[in-house]
């Protein structure tokens, strides 16, 4: 699944370096300096947010908030295109 998903994240951000975990199966497909490559195990779970990762989270949230633009917030749209159980990795829609 990670690998399906993989070319749109490389169209989508053509300058920037990326990671994409698969829990689940252990998998990590990370875009470095242009480069892609695959980590499986221990080295996939490696590119996993730490505890220390809180200001990056609080960076988020000031953007976000800073960008949204409320009165185009569809909550019934995006109850629809991502699940509740799934707003709890998404800082801008987890409490």
């Amino acid at each position: 699944m990670v690998a399906a998903i993989l070319p749109h994240f490389e169209r989508r951000f053509v300058r920037e370096d990326f990671a994409i975990v698969d829990l689940k199966r252990s998998l990590a497909f990370a875009r470095r300096a242009g480069k892609v490559d695959c980590f499986i195990g221990l080295e996939a779970l490696a590119f996993l947010p730490d505890s220390g990762d809180a200001e990056d989270e609080a960076l988020w949230r000031r953007y976000f908030a800073a960008t949204e633009n409320p009165a185009r917030r569809n909550h019934e749209l995006q109850r629809r295109l991502m699940p509740r159980r799934y707003w709890r990795f998404l800082p801008e829609l987890a409490g």
